[in-house]
């Protein structure tokens, strides 16, 4: 008699089979999606942070656990913490010095980027970077935003030791594009010295063909968008500028009053000609080539520039003001309601009274200085750079940052930019 095996049976092995199917999909889908992870160790992202050290170990990948920290995981935010309670040493402008002795080798160890892709080069962007201490961070900073079609003028403070501005220096001759400004300036607080370094820079980057927009850097920063996302953000701003700056906020006293240096003079200072409404706002901006052309070669450019030189913190009320006067015609100026223009260029959390509470780092100068617990708010920010990082404080925040981002380079064609938020912005609608 023939035997028949049971249709429960088949039907049970055929379900089984079926998802152990899905289940091998769904593995090799998650295996596949799991290359492109930010966090997934690229070879850019190797701990190429500091000079000779390509390599983690098992207790500095259990230090550095970046994916947890950006998560917010408190497991990780302990062990790291604990790690940091032994500093690690900075390198030194003497290391320096010998690294570079050996351009070539110098940009192959540090896996300087020295590619880009064709949108990128149609769209080459110049930068400032003032600098005065830290030449580890100094290095870092630069090896980041680093493209060979860019363009890169560095100051560094008159009053920086001879060892680490000759360390600067070294640095700039080994790559292609990377130039000092023409003289350097004692940089002091709220006087013109914060803004002559910028306007340096700006003259000698304006003999610099074709670059699109400036950016202007310190060395405490760090960039929370690629290059390649840089240059999407910008070509969507369709040659408007991202200036900080308001009415409401200014201070009076520093353009009613002629000022010597941090202290204000009883006397009084007449009001600039052309109509010019003041307006207070940040020193980092984002212009584009027309803007700082209008600085520095035409007439009220100029002008005014003299006009702000006997103010107090003139810094803060010479790129903003030149952006909200629209009868000027400066190009790219901002042609809406200043008190309600965001500000993208950077992201730096001031820190006044209730607002203490929001930095996870520690405060200097009413300023936060951003640590590892600062990490998951950093992670979604659209700003363009963050304001500021110490590497004397809590290193591993600005590790994991930079682990981020050249992993982030390294596989960017799979986490595209949401440019539509950029697009709307008011900036970029309403401009000259």
């Amino acid at each position: 008699m023939e035997q028949r095996t049971p249709v429960c049976k088949v039907t049970g092995f055929a379900i089984s089979c079926g998802f152990c199917l899905l289940f091998l999909f769904i593995l090799l889908l998650y295996s596949g999606k799991e290359n492109y992870s930010p966090f997934k160790q690229a070879p850019y992202a190797m701990k190429a942070n500091r000079l000779g050290v390509l390599e983690q170990n098992k207790l500095d990948q259990l230090q550095r656990n970046c994916k947890a920290l950006f998560e917010g995981d408190r497991h990780a935010v302990m062990q790291a913490k604990k790690a940091m309670e032994t500093p690690k040493k900075a390198l030194t402008p003497d290391f320096y010095k010998t690294a570079l002795s050996d351009c070539t080798a110098f940009k192959n160890k540090r896996k300087y980027i020295l590619s880009a892709s064709p949108e990128e080069k149609k769209f080459p962007l110049a930068f400032s970077i003032l600098v005065y201490k830290d030449i580890e961070q100094v290095e870092r900073l630069l090896r980041a935003v680093y493209r060979p079609h860019n363009f890169y003028c560095i100051h560094v403070d008159s009053k920086s030791p001879k060892d680490f501005y000759e360390a600067v220096v070294l640095l700039s001759e080994c790559l292609e594009n990377v130039f000092m400004a023409p003289r350097r300036v004692d940089v002091r607080w709220a006087e013109f010295s914060v803004l002559e370094p910028e306007i340096l820079c700006m003259r000698e980057l304006l003999k610099k063909k074709n670059w699109k927009y400036f950016l202007n850097l310190v060395g405490q920063e760090f960039p929370l968008k690629t290059n390649k996302e840089l240059v999407k953000i910008l070509q969507t701003y369709n040659n408007s500028n991202d200036i900080d700056g308001n009415i409401k906020s200014r201070n009076l006293d520093r353009t009613e009053y002629v000022w010597s240096g941090f202290y204000r003079t009883n006397v009084k200072k007449s009001p600039p000609r052309w109509k010019i409404k003041l307006a207070k706002g940040s020193v980092h901006i984002a212009a584009t080539r027309g803007y700082v052309d209008y600085v520095i070669n035409s007439e009220i450019g100029k002008y005014f520039l003299e006009w702000v030189k006997d103010t107090g913190t003139p810094d803060e009320t010479f790129f903003a003001t030149l952006n909200i006067n629209p009868h000027l015609k400066v190009p790219g100026a901002f042609t809406g309601d200043i008190e309600k223009k965001p500000f993208l260029t950077r992201y730096k959390l001031w820190l006044y009274g209730e607002d203490a509470k929001y930095c996870g780092g520690k405060v200097v100068r009413a300023i936060c200085v951003f640590g590892v617990t600062d990490l998951p708010k950093l992670l979604s920010r659209k700003e363009l750079f963050a304001n500021k990082f110490h590497l004397t404080f809590e290193p591993l925040a600005y590790d994991c940052m930079e682990e981020l981002y050249f992993n982030r380079t390294a596989n960017e064609d799979h986490f595209p930019i949401d440019v539509d938020y950029y697009s709307s912005l008011p900036f970029v609608k309403q401009h000259i």
